[in-house]
């Protein structure tokens, strides 16, 4: 099986616990005969170093200021990859590919175009003081609780591409345009 696998950061064995989790996820899918290339996205906050051989980065320049760009990043906080090089790379990347595997949140948009299947890994917080419930189970959206502005729209978006995608949800943005248009995509 060829694999890709899409991170939003290069993997450091040196660095925080997703990019060591990431440099584990890779070294046992390669260890179990997956055929895996690895892209993985150098923002401008990314912290230094090299990742290990055979993970190709991709440095990407920040979003250019203006009132197009801030409006998109409002319209799709967690797009911002997909209108990046990386997005370009991955779709010719995906073309010889059996599965694209996207992990964490900022990658999931780079998988709307594609023909092949996606699996998005998202990862999400667990307090031991209340049953969080599962992402994809309607308890999951209560824990959280009321959310205002911009966060609520990105929890909108997290649901819906999670699969609880609830049309009441989205009358609550009819006030605000672009959110109402993103969330009706």
């Amino acid at each position: 099986m060829r694999s890709l696998l899409v991170l939003p950061e290069p993997p450091l064995p040196e660095g925080g616990a997703s990019g060591r989790c990431a440099l584990a996820l890779i070294r046992g899918l390669r260890e179990h005969g997956v055929d895996l290339r690895v892209l993985a996205a150098r923002q401008e906050w990314a912290v230094p170093g090299d990742p290990p051989d055979g993970i190709e980065v991709v440095d990407l320049e920040p979003e250019p200021a203006g009132l197009w760009p801030r409006l998109l990043s409002l319209t799709r906080p967690l797009g911002g990859l997909a209108r990046s090089e990386l997005a370009e790379r991955v779709r010719a990347a995906a073309a010889e590919a059996d599965v694209v595997h996207l992990e964490e949140i900022p990658t999931a948009a780079l998988g709307r175009d594609l023909s092949q299947p996606v699996v998005a890994h998202l990862h999400y917080l667990v307090r031991r003081d209340r049953p969080f419930g599962a992402p994809w189970r309607r308890e999951f959206r209560h824990v959280l609780g009321p959310a205002s502005g911009l966060q609520s729209v990105q929890h909108r978006l997290i649901e819906f591409l999670l699969g609880n995608k609830d049309a009441r949800m989205v009358e609550v943005h009819k006030q605000d345009p672009a959110a109402f248009a993103a969330l009706n995509e």
